[in-house]
């Protein structure tokens, strides 16, 4: 029997690359879309005979996945853009919808062999951005961030660039649902989206230097060199949640094949969030990062503020969410927040970004 066929976009991603290798590590063949030879060489090289590539210049251009969609099992879809530096809401908006309706489209026309789409969304698209000191409140599957929208729309060219990424995420997975939900009667395939919030981790992805690292590792980076410096106080405010980029990847792959959480029931999804997984490890601020690696006795930058040790505890986050569903159901082991960080610094170090001269 031939191996499971894979199509994942955005191949070249900080996600994505580790995707790829779960998928392979699993005995599936991989097909990547990126967007230019040089990334998709890159990925050849690392993973041979297992991986093919296509290049997609433009995800949001019609019939863009038409090619890369034929002849595959399943379609895994990372491909989706997130930065700060936003100057027009559409930057973030129109590639993530128009990327979504592209490839379920092409799906829909040319892909005859999936069985499972599954969609790389965001914890963003399920709780909203909320500022500190706001009443602690518990969000789960059922939940959509559908303020963000209404506020982009309202804010326009003024609106922050995390509530843009926001709108992004919601409206490129609404898209996804309503999509499914019309096309039900025509489709082989059901999907599965999962919530990732920010992804951490070592990286295996084509990035020579600290400038082209991804936003999330960049917060990493930034963070262990104190840079910009943070005090204290700054070092236990919520930080938001976080996912380790390998334990993503394991759930991206595992949903492949999983028999029941996959869904085409539009309104179960809005509604109940059938089909939505969230991915969440755990709230966290910076002050339990820095004292995770020092109590495990890792040496670390002298660059690192270390705080007051145990201030974290005092913290009160504000998104709250258990990843239940991810746990108990999809069978998801998240990795620990000092395996996460410890793992990251060391990957820093040896690509030369970090320097260690002194001990904890």
């Amino acid at each position: 029997m031939a191996p499971l066929k894979v199509l994942i976009t955005g191949a070249s991603g900080f996600l994505a690359t580790w995707v790829v290798k779960e998928n392979i590590s699993r005995g599936y063949f991989v097909r990547g879309t990126v967007r230019n030879p040089a990334k998709g060489d890159y990925l050849k090289n690392l993973y041979g005979d297992k991986f093919e590539y296509v290049i997609v210049e433009d995800m949001g251009k019609d019939g863009a996945f038409d090619e890369a969609v034929k002849d595959v099992d399943a379609v895994i879809h990372t491909a989706s853009p997130f930065y700060y530096n936003v100057k027009d809401p559409q930057e973030l908006i129109g590639p993530s919808v128009n990327g979504t309706k592209s490839i379920m489209t092409s799906i829909l026309k040319h892909g005859t062999k999936v069985k499972r789409v599954v969609l790389t969304s965001a914890f963003a698209a399920m709780a909203p951005i909320l500022k500190p000191g706001t009443v602690p409140t518990r969000y789960d599957e059922s939940c959509w961030s559908n303020g963000a929208v209404e506020d982009v729309e309202k804010d326009g060219l003024e609106s922050h660039p995390l509530q843009v990424y926001e709108a992004s995420k919601v409206l490129a997975e609404k898209a996804a649902w309503d999509f499914v939900g019309k096309h039900k009667n025509e489709i082989a395939w059901d999907l599965i989206t999962l919530l990732t919030p920010y992804i951490y981790g070592p990286i295996i992805y084509q990035s020579p230097n600290p400038a082209s690292l991804n936003t999330s590792s960049t917060r990493v980076l930034n963070f262990l060199r104190n840079d910009p410096p943070r005090s204290a106080e700054d070092l236990v405010a919520p930080a938001g949640s976080f996912v380790d980029v390998r334990d993503a990847a394991w759930a991206h792959a595992e949903a492949v094949t999983h028999p029941t959480l996959g869904n085409k029931d539009a309104q179960a999804a809005f509604e109940h969030g059938k089909g939505r997984i969230t991915l969440v490890s755990c709230q966290y601020c910076w002050q339990d990062v820095a004292d995770a690696l020092i109590d495990a006795t890792i040496s670390v930058p002298e660059s690192m503020p270390r705080g007051e040790k145990g201030a974290g505890k005092r913290t009160t986050h504000i998104s709250l969410v258990t990843s239940t569903r991810a746990r108990e159901e999809l069978g998801l082991k998240f990795r620990s927040m000092t395996e996460t960080f410890a793992d990251t610094l060391n990957d820093f170090q040896e690509k030369g970004w970090i320097e260690i001269r002194t001990k904890n």
